[in-house]
């Protein structure tokens, strides 16, 4: 709507009784008349919403505190600190924005703190692309409010949800996110960070103007940052001042406190590491604004199973690089997009001004190209002429030919006249094979060639005319030869290059493990079929050659591989381990590389250490990463290993082995960094959902993510993923036996036993997994309570543990038809009285303290088995929640219980929400039944 700047009433030249004099009249009455002075609205459209206006509080309050000059026409929008309002300041005849504190927080000096800062940093930072700050008050009430420019047109959010597809305005789109990203990199060259950045906080004006707005919950940067190497060489004048200089006071510097918006959040963020944040926190949100600029979605997107902040902390990025991965968009931006968006910080651009150097190289490339293309397109268009008129040059001396072999008569001018145009004739001929030639038209090139042949030799030419011909047709069928022995060995070093990658692959792959030897005569087969035999005397030259070839590092990698089967499975190859790493120091110049591969030789374990301790990551290949990853493991550096396959991995998000590596390594309930002890196997699992993505096809990775989530309790997404592995194969190790306990575990007794006694037959069951199998048997009746508490009996000589099998069953209403506590408890006495640190057997002695009504014993028991819970494992959270519940409501303290039940319940569905049905029959299902009576006090 177009904006007349009229007031919504009262005379603005005349001041409101209590408003104090106006500065306007006064000069007026100087200058003798009234001064005032209105521009012309010229924005075509001023789409600033005013819902619910409520002007006159506003109003008197800011008479009373004589700010009248300032008219409120109503309220625009309002946050959780405060309220935005749309003013007119009669003075200067402009529309501002006020921002107001609300009146109940007015008291509370962390928010004052926060709203004074951010009216102190709009103050300082002098930018176009930042909204500017006029003025800080007081209303009558001492509420601080600030004005600032009102800001008119439309959100970025609004733009791009009007896209009838990704593709449309791609460039225009990113102009406007390139200077975004000038903004935001003004705002760290003056130590601020915005903490919220998002399409929803862009304003595009009507004529182009971008603005970044809301710095609410920025941030003044007092040490630490990229940035801060350069601020110290700036003056002192140049850096932000606020009432907050030092760390966040108040609520917003708890750990654990997160701010922002979850959908662009970045993972430290998300986490809460509010003193850890710094410019990249920003340079993730840019990222995750590109990402919907490029796929038209925010990279994380509401689920069923996780929230979007659960999401954000485990950096669950998958289906964000599989969007940007499947957009049209150029690579540079996909590239781009992924580093922004790497989990680890110190992996993304270190601040907003490289990602604003990347948008505009990339933006200043399509100006080029498209000035190339214009250039192109005419340049063919000569050509294509040219080419038509040596066809017509052509057809009209094959014309002449016609009427010469009739058998005129020739006088001799006839006969050179003749001459001249089968010259031109062959001419053409011959431009038009060399033509064909160029573009690898060879057959076509062949048939010019002949036909000036043909033409020369019918048309009686001379003699060093017809050897001219005859050599181009030479010329001719020898190029293409040579093409067709240069489309051989490309053919060749396709298939030897994807042998290389599909042996890199089998790294992963536990069938081929104990194939070490088949593997190393596929080795060698492989790469004597490429030119490489280890025992030809002319290897050295073979090398050579391929030392300045792009192959090289691809052959080098692949001799790595070689190296690796003949040490991980000794076959007496010391040479030829020897002469592999010869040649793939011969071949990969690399220095960081070359001084690992000899490092490795020599066994030497401190300068494996060092290399690894000293590397340059930031500026590491991928191939460096797998290298060192797998020379830390050969000699038992587990620890390194994890650190490195993760760096590599939060640097390389497409590489599959990194990924993979990263997620097994880190998929560890005795994390090897306590800074990691209750994050690095969750993790591992966002890695392994990486790997999944780039190789769905590979089956270790869904076997592994399938235990990953069975470790968590999230049987149900731990069931596809082991369905989807035993889809692509049926020879791996504990692949049945894990199949059969996630199918125990959501009820279905049959398949479960089904499953599990594949592996049985073959003697690779693992005793939980025999656990379960038994327990299946009870429950379709194949097997009865004695028979199975006797098995257990002759597995527990190894496993004492596995008494408790037969106590669940004792406790489950659906095996036995009845709930039988006091046998259930008899048979695991003797393994509570040697306190065995067995989770499954306090499960079953808390359960059944808690049935026999025993409330002191049950929360005894349950504070044990507390003690013994994974962390990660949400059935397991909510078994000892639900039994503290049971405990303190046997015991009186009803708060403690309904305090307990809601924790148990909340747990509950956050499991199985959006899975009731898959769940209905499981033996979880049961012991809540079974206890939710008690816990509830019925």
């Amino acid at each position: 709507m177009t904006d007349t700047h009229e007031p919504p009433s009262g005379d603005e030249t005349t001041p409101a009784p209590g408003s104090g004099h106006s500065i306007l009249d006064e000069i007026g009455k100087r200058a003798g008349r009234t001064i005032r002075t209105s521009l012309h609205d010229s924005d075509a459209e001023d789409t600033t919403p005013v819902h619910d206006p409520r002007a006159a509080g506003y109003q008197e309050h800011l008479r009373r505190a004589d700010r009248a000059k300032y008219n409120v026409v109503g309220e625009i929008a309002s946050g959780g600190m405060g309220v935005v309002l749309r003013g007119h300041d009669t003075e200067l005849g402009r529309d501002v924005a006020m921002k107001v504190v609300h009146e109940q927080l007015a008291d509370r000096p962390e928010v004052l703190e926060r709203f004074v800062e951010e009216a102190q940093i709009g103050g300082q930072l002098q930018h176009p692309g930042i909204v500017p700050v006029y003025e800080l008050g007081l209303l009558a009430d001492d509420r601080p409010y600030f004005t600032m420019k009102l800001v008119k047109g439309h959100t970025l959010a609004k733009l791009l949800s009007h896209r009838e597809s990704v593709d449309e305005d791609r460039v225009r789109f990113l102009k406007i996110f390139e200077a975004v990203c000038q903004t935001v990199a003004y705002a760290h060259s003056k130590g601020v960070v915005h903490r919220d950045l998002k399409p929803a906080n862009v304003m595009v004006g009507s004529f182009g103007e971008v603005q970044v707005v809301d710095w609410g919950l920025s941030k003044v940067l007092r040490r630490g940052g990229s940035a801060d190497e350069r601020r110290r060489r700036d003056s002192a004048l140049s850096m932000i001042e606020t009432v907050r200089s030092g760390p966040e006071t108040g609520s917003g510097s708890m750990v654990g406190n997160v701010l922002g918006t979850p959908d662009y959040m970045s993972p430290e963020q998300a986490r809460g590491e509010i003193d850890g944040l710094d410019e990249r926190t920003d340079v993730f949100a840019l990222g995750a604004i590109l990402c919907e600029i490029l796929t038209g979605a925010a990279p994380y997107i509401e689920s069923k199973d996780e929230s979007l902040v659960e999401q954000a902390a485990m950096a669950e990025l998958d289906g964000a690089r599989e969007r940007i991965d499947a957009t049209g968009a150029a690579d540079a931006l996909k590239k781009l997009c992924h580093k922004c968006l790497m989990p680890s910080r110190s992996a993304r651009p270190a601040s907003a001004e490289r990602v604003a150097a990347a948008i505009h190289a990339h933006l200043d490339g399509l100006e080029t190209s498209a000035h190339e293309a214009q250039l192109a397109a005419a340049e063919q268009r000569v050509a294509a002429e040219r080419s038509r008129r040596r066809l017509q040059l052509a057809a009209s001396a094959a014309a002449v030919l016609v009427v010469v072999a009739g058998g005129f008569f020739w006088t001799q001018s006839q006969r050179v006249k003749r001459m001249a145009e089968l010259e031109r004739g062959f001419a053409d001929a011959r431009e038009l094979a060399l033509e064909r030639t160029r573009e690898g038209s060879y057959e076509q090139a062949m048939d010019a060639a002949r036909t000036g042949l043909t033409l020369l030799e019918a048309g009686d030419a001379d003699t060093a005319l017809l050897e001219r011909a005859r050599a181009l047709v030479a010329d001719t069928e020898a190029e293409r030869l040579r093409a067709a022995a240069e489309a051989a060995e490309a053919e060749r070093e396709r298939a030897f290059l994807a042998f290389l990658e599909d042996a890199a692959l089998r790294t992963v792959d536990v069938r081929l493990l104990k194939r070490r030897d088949a593997m190393d005569e596929e080795y060698r087969a492989a790469f004597t079929a490429y030119g490489l035999d280890l025992d030809d005397p002319s290897l050295a030259d073979r090398i050579e050659v391929l030392r300045d070839t792009p192959r090289a590092l691809d052959v080098a990698r692949g001799v790595d591989g070689w190296a690796n089967v003949l040490r991980e499975a000794p076959l007496g190859r010391e040479d030829q381990i020897d002469v592999l790493t010869s040649i793939a120091l011969d071949l990969d110049p690399d220095p960081l590389r070359a001084r690992m591969r000899l490092a490795v030789g020599e066994n030497d374990v401190e300068a494996i250490r060092e290399i690894a301790l000293a590397a340059p990551l930031d500026d590491m290949q991928p191939e460096s990463f797998t290298l060192l990853v797998f020379a830390l493991l050969g000699h038992g550096e587990l620890d390194r290993a994890r650190w490195m396959a993760a760096q590599g991995a939060d640097r390389h998000p497409s590489e599959f082995l990194l990924q993979f590596w990263a997620g097994t390594l880190l998929f560890d309930k005795n994390p090897w960094n306590q800074k990691l002890d209750t994050q690095s196997w969750t993790i591992g699992g966002s890695y392994l959902r990486a790997a999944v993505a780039l190789r769905p096809e590979q089956p270790t990775p869904h076997l592994l993510l399938g235990d990953y989530y069975r470790s968590r309790g999230q049987y149900v997404l731990a069931r596809r993923a082991t369905r989807e592995a035993v889809r692509l194969t049926t020879d791996l190790q504990w692949n049945w036996g894990t199949a059969g306990f996630n199918e125990y575990m959501l009820g279905n007794d049959i398949e479960a036993q089904a499953l599990a006694e594949r592996d049985e037959a073959t003697g690779t069951l693992e005793h939980w997994q025999e656990s379960a199998l038994y327990r299946a048997r009870v429950n379709n009746g194949d097997l009865t309570i004695e028979e199975s508490i006797e098995l257990a009996r002759k597995q527990s000589a190894n496993y004492p543990e596995a008494l408790a099998g037969p106590g669940l069953s004792l406790l489950s209403a659906r095996s036995v038809g009845r709930v039988d506590p006091e046998r259930a408890l008899e048979l695991v006495r003797p393994l509570l009285e040697r306190d065995l640190d067995s989770y499954v057997v306090w499960l079953v002695a808390a359960t059944s303290y808690v049935l026999l009504g025993d409330g002191e014993k049950a929360l005894a028991a349950t504070e044990r088995l507390e003690g013994l819970t994974d962390l990660y494992d949400m059935v397991q959270r909510m078994d000892v929640r639900l039994l503290f519940a049971a405990a303190h409501r046997l015991l009186g303290d009803d708060v403690r219980a309904d305090k307990e039940l809601k924790l148990a319940l909340h747990a509950r569905d956050d499991l199985f929400a959006g899975h009731e049905d898959e769940w209905a029959k499981s033996p979880v299902v049961e012991a809540i039944e079974m206890l939710l009576p008690i816990a509830e006090g019925r």
